[in-house]
């Protein structure tokens, strides 16, 4: 049930959302990130409370993975089903609920280890996006401009790492809010290719 790279297309970036890392259950969480956040069950109320003052109920949610620290799937289900939004899911390090049977059972044709995105913009113009929960020095159509957004490391990349047009979008990294694709593809296509692609251009065209 879990596919390799699917890619997802037509999607409009004002009703598509980006998160990741929400370790609901996960008390030990609050202490590695400085959430703020008593316990982990106001911490899901938290996050779920404003995951849905962002996200519309027919909205698309890509979530990079790192849903969930219970052994109960049916305490992931309901969280889920508790935010509005179509969910795809990337496999996290962490995510060996998603991959239980009751879970698979309930989402299963929308769990996947990376997802491709292409959205329609103004003047027929398309945007590629490579999702993972891992960040990527290099990514499918990275050297032709396309961007990446991934999750997992909390924040913990440094700004001078941080050069190509990838984005971390953990939970953590916008106030515990998700991130909106219109907001993510502005900033990145702003930013230069990365320098590993740069070269890889260079040498295609005989430099």
């Amino acid at each position: 049930m879990v596919s390799f790279n699917r890619t997802i297309n037509n999607l409009d970036p004002n009703k598509t959302w980006a998160s990741s890392d929400y370790h609901f259950f996960h008390d030990n969480v609050l202490k590695y990130d400085g959430r703020p956040f008593k316990d982990s069950n106001e911490m899901k109320e938290g996050i779920v409370k404003n995951h849905n003052l962002a996200v519309a109920p027919d909205d698309i949610v890509i979530f990079h993975g790192d849903l969930a620290f219970t052994k109960v799937p049916e305490e992931a289900i309901e969280v889920v089903e508790s935010m509005n939004g179509a969910f795809f899911f990337i496999a996290g390090n962490h995510d060996r609920i998603i991959k239980s049977r009751p879970f698979l059972n309930k989402f299963g044709y929308r769990i996947n280890d990376t997802l491709s995105l292409i959205f329609d913009l103004p003047e027929n113009r398309k945007v590629k996006c490579f999702c993972s929960h891992y960040k990527h020095s290099v990514w499918p159509a990275s050297h032709m401009g396309s961007i990446h957004t991934f999750g997992h490391t909390h924040g913990k990349i440094p700004q001078a790492y941080m050069y190509d047009r990838s984005m971390d979008v953990g939970i953590m990294e916008k106030g515990y809010y998700p991130f909106l694709y219109s907001d993510i593809i502005q900033e990145l296509t702003n930013k230069p290719i990365g320098p590993i692609d740069t070269k890889i251009l260079e040498r295609g065209r005989g430099k």
